[in-house]
């Protein structure tokens, strides 16, 4: 349901065994909020969890959709595990500054602005067998795979080997040339 526990700022962790949709701004600004287990969620709609800015772990094993801005500001997400995942819409997680890495098993698309201002995201892992549409070069603004981060070294973009000379001169990717690399 939209906005039912939005700004519940003692809610540490929550675990929904049957929810199949979080909806828009469900549990925005829960600012205690510190894991997230949705063994059933299929779909997180716009802001659902935006702005929960203790959030740490994320457990989304069969999510297929991750709307706009549903991670956004959460800026202490340091793991998310959603092997289902295709879509990632845009800001899904603009600033979620200490996310280190992120492993996109059947991710088809990459919405604009995804990953913005993600300043730790050093490695992006793609393992789809045909190459991910990104709908804009933006996607990885602010993050190592644009610039140096603060420790000196530029972000990996990691495909099957078969695809990597495909992404390199792909439409948007090219942007990201220099960084993309087989899996290793």
């Amino acid at each position: 349901q939209n906005g039912v526990f939005n700004s519940c700022s003692n809610l540490a962790n929550i675990s929904l065994p049957v929810c199949e949709t979080v909806g828009n701004a469900a549990f925005e600004h829960c600012v205690s909020l510190t894991e997230i287990d949705l063994p059933a969620c299929t779909k997180l709609e716009a802001n659902a969890f935006s702005q929960a800015t203790a959030l740490t772990t994320v457990n989304l094993p069969v999510c297929s959709m991750i709307s706009g801005a549903a991670f956004a500001g959460c800026s202490d997400l340091q793991s998310i595990s959603m092997p289902m995942c295709e879509i990632i819409y845009g800001t899904a997680f603009y600033r979620c500054q200490n996310l280190p890495s992120i492993d996109l098993i059947k991710c088809s698309i990459i919405g604009s602005s995804a990953f913005y201002s993600c300043y730790k995201l050093s490695a992006l892992t793609l393992r789809l067998s045909s190459i991910v549409v990104l709908s804009n070069s933006n996607a990885f603004v602010w993050t190592p795979m644009q610039y140096s981060s603060y420790l000196g070294s530029f972000g990996s973009i990691y495909v099957p080997a078969s695809l990597v000379d495909a992404y390199k001169s792909a439409t948007n990717w090219v942007t990201y040339s220099s960084r993309i690399t087989a899996i290793p």
